[in-house]
């Protein structure tokens, strides 16, 4: 039996032990294509469209943070005028839509700078990511 490391990046799968566990979306980088997905995944609760998430890591170079950094928070603060603009126009749901996603895209952008001490663009950013959350919460209603 062939033993490897933990993880080991091998083309366009992540291998642990031999055992294949998905197809690379976006990087090679398994980090930034894990925190991709993360992001993804959110769409299934309206908290992020795929188009606009493969559009934003299609802006930053693998292993890149700082572009990363700029390409989330470049998407997170659209989407927040946009929002911001629906809410304006009474389109509640299209705001707390929109909201959600802003929320979603102000945390993809700080978390590759999780760090001590915490940069102040990572706080910024998940003050946005907070507020973001608030306003959508303020515009949800229970079915």
């Amino acid at each position: 039996m062939v033993r490897q490391s933990i993880a080991q990046c091998s083309g366009e799968r992540l291998v642990i032990g031999q055992r294949r566990l998905f197809i690379m979306i976006a990087f090679r980088n398994p980090l930034f294509d894990g925190q991709l997905r993360r992001a993804l995944g959110h769409g299934t609760y309206g908290g992020a469209e795929l188009g606009e998430c493969l559009a934003a890591a299609a802006n930053v170079a693998d292993g890149d943070r700082e572009g990363w950094y700029r390409a989330w928070i470049a998407l997170a603060d659209r989407t927040f005028a946009a929002a911001e603009s629906s809410a304006a126009r009474g389109h509640c749901e299209s705001a707390r839509c929109a909201f959600l996603r802003a929320s979603n895209y102000y945390r993809s952008a700080y978390v590759l700078h999780l760090e001590v001490p915490l940069p102040g663009l990572a706080r910024e950013a998940y003050g946005r990511h907070r507020e973001a959350f608030r306003r959508a919460a303020s515009v949800m209603t229970r079915h």
